[in-house]
C-alpha cells in the first residue's frame, strides 16, 4: 500500500530525520516577537506566505526514524511537495503500519472525493447565529450565496437576524446604502432551528458555535451523518484543534478552519487553518471563497491560537497583570499603546468589544496546549470573567456601558 504524504522534501526530512533549527529561546524585548520568530522557525509561518502543510506530524503519528524504516528511502516523483513511502516487503513494522492505516487514503467512494470548484457552491449553512455567526451570514449573503442560518432556539435565530437587520438599516439612514440593497441581503438569509433543515441543499457548513470541543464533535457528527460526503465543513474556531473536531466525522481531508474576525462583514483577514488531514483541494476552495466574500486568506498550519490569537491575546492578558500590579489604570494602558504603537484601540477596549470570556478561552487553550507559563491567563481576568464582567455584551467588562 502507498502512502502519500503532503510535505516539501526538506520539512520531511528535517521532521524525519531530525536535522531541525534550534528553537529560538532568547528573550527580546517585544513580548510578541518571540512568539512570531519561534513560529517562523518551527514552520507554521515560512517568510511572508505560509508553507505547504504536512500531513505526517511528529507529535501526532510518532514519526522517528524507527517506524520510518518501515518505509523504503523517499521516492519524489511528483513535485517538490509530494513524497511516496512504500512499506518494505518483509520489515517486522511494515505489516504493523498498513494494519494501522495511519496513512491510508480516504475510503470514498471517488465520486465522493472529487474535489469541489467555487462555481459549485450554492448555498452556504452557518451554524449558530451569534455575533460571528450572524456577521458570517452578512458577509455570505453579501456576496451573493443562499444562506441558512441555523441556532438551537428560536430567540436566538431571531437575535441574530436583528444583529444583521439593525446595522443595515442604520446604513441606510446615514446614505450609505441603498434600500434595495439591504433588502436584497436580508432576502438570502433564511432562519431556522432544525438541523436537518439548515444543511438541506447545502455545499458549504460554516460552523461558529460555542468555543467548547465537546460541543463542536458532537455537532460535528451530527453534520457528518446527515450531509452528503461532498460537503465541506470549516469552523470559525478562534483556537482550537481542527484535527481533533473531524476525527468526529469521516471526511477529515474535508475539514478546515476559516477563522473570521469581529465584525465579520467588515474585517478584511479570514485565517484558513489546515488540519492535519486537511487536503489541498480543501483549503484552495475555502480560500478562493474568501476572494468571493472580499476578504484577505492567509493560510495557518493547526497550532495554538493560530497566527493573530497567539500573538494579541497574550498581549492583551500581560494588560490584565499591568492593572492587577498598579503599574497604571486602565485608561493609561490603553492610551499608551495606543498612541506609541498607533493601535486603533487599547488592549482593554479590544478586550471589551471581543469579550473577556473569550480571551480567556483563547489564553486556556494556549496555557494547556502549549505548558509555557507565559500564556497562563491573569487572575484578574479571570476574576472578571466569573463576575459576569464579560464587555461591551454583558454592559460591563473593564469599562462600562450603560444603555447596553
Amino acid at each position: 500500500m502507498t502512502a502519500i504524504m503532503e510535505a516539501s522534501r526538506l520539512e520531511i526530512w528535517n521532521r524525519v530525520f531530525g536535522f531541525r533549527n534550534a528553537r529560538l529561546r532568547r528573550r527580546i524585548v517585544a513580548p510578541m516577537m518571540p512568539v512570531a520568530i519561534a513560529r517562523r522557525y518551527s514552520a507554521i509561518v515560512m517568510g511572508g506566505e505560509f508553507d505547504h502543510v504536512m500531513k505526517i506530524e511528529a507529535k501526532e503519528t510518532e514519526t522517528t526514524a524507527r517506524p520510518i524504516a518501515a518505509y523504503g528511502p523517499p521516492r519524489i516523483d511528483s513535485g517538490p511537495d509530494r513524497v511516496y513511502l512504500t512499506p518494505v516487503a518483509g520489515h517486522p513494522r511494515s505489516r504493523f503500519l498498513q494494519r494501522r492505516k495511519v496513512f491510508r487514503p480516504s475510503e470514498l467512494s471517488r465520486g465522493a472525493r472529487e474535489s469541489m470548484q467555487l462555481s459549485d457552491i450554492q448555498r452556504i449553512a452557518v451554524i449558530g447565529a451569534g455575533t460571528m455567526g450572524a456577521g458570517i451570514a452578512q458577509a455570505c449573503a453579501a456576496a451573493g450565496f443562499q444562506v441558512t442560518m441555523r441556532d438551537i432556539e428560536q430567540r436566538f435565530v431571531d437575535g441574530g437576524l436583528r444583529r444583521i437587520r439593525e446595522p443595515l438599516q442604520k446604513r441606510v439612514e446615514r446614505g450609505k446604502m441603498a434600500q434595495a440593497e439591504v433588502d436584497g441581503i436580508l432576502s438570502k438569509i433564511h432562519g431556522v432551528v432544525q438541523l436537518k433543515q439548515a444543511i438541506d441543499g447545502a455545499q458549504l457548513v460554516i460552523e461558529a458555535v460555542f468555543e467548547k470541543m465537546e460541543i463542536k464533535k458532537e455537532l460535528y457528527a451530527e453534520l457528518d451523518r446527515l450531509c452528503p460526503p461532498s460537503v465541506v465543513f470549516a469552523s470559525n474556531t478562534s483556537s482550537l484543534s481542527i484535527t481533533e473536531m473531524a476525527t468526529a466525522t469521516k471526511r477529515a481531508d474535508r475539514v478546515v478552519g476559516m477563522h473570521f474576525f469581529n465584525p465579520a462583514p467588515v474585517m478584511k483577514l479570514v485565517e484558513v487553518i489546515r488540519g492535519s488531514e486537511t487536503s489541498d483541494d480543501t483549503v484552495r476552495l475555502i480560500k478562493d471563497l474568501c476572494a468571493k466574500l472580499g476578504k484577505e486568506a492567509v493560510e495557518v498550519r493547526e497550532s495554538p491560537g493560530f497566527v493573530v490569537n497567539r500573538l494579541l491575546v497574550p498581549m492583551m492578558n500581560e494588560a490584565f497583570n499591568l492593572l492587577q500590579e498598579g503599574v497604571a489604570s486602565a485608561e493609561d494602558i490603553d492610551k499608551a499603546m495606543k498612541l506609541g504603537t498607533n493601535m486603533p484601540m487599547g488592549p482593554f477596549e479590544l478586550a471589551d468589544y471581543t469579550g473577556l470570556d473569550i480571551g480567556l478561552d483563547v489564553m486556556e487553550v494556549l496555557f494547556r496546549e502549549t505548558g509555557d507559563p507565559k500564556f497562563r491567563p491573569s487572575t484578574l481576568l479571570r476574576k472578571y470573567v466569573r463576575a459576569g464582567r464579560l464587555g461591551r455584551k454583558s454592559g460591563r467588562g473593564v469599562y462600562s456601558y450603560p444603555g447596553t
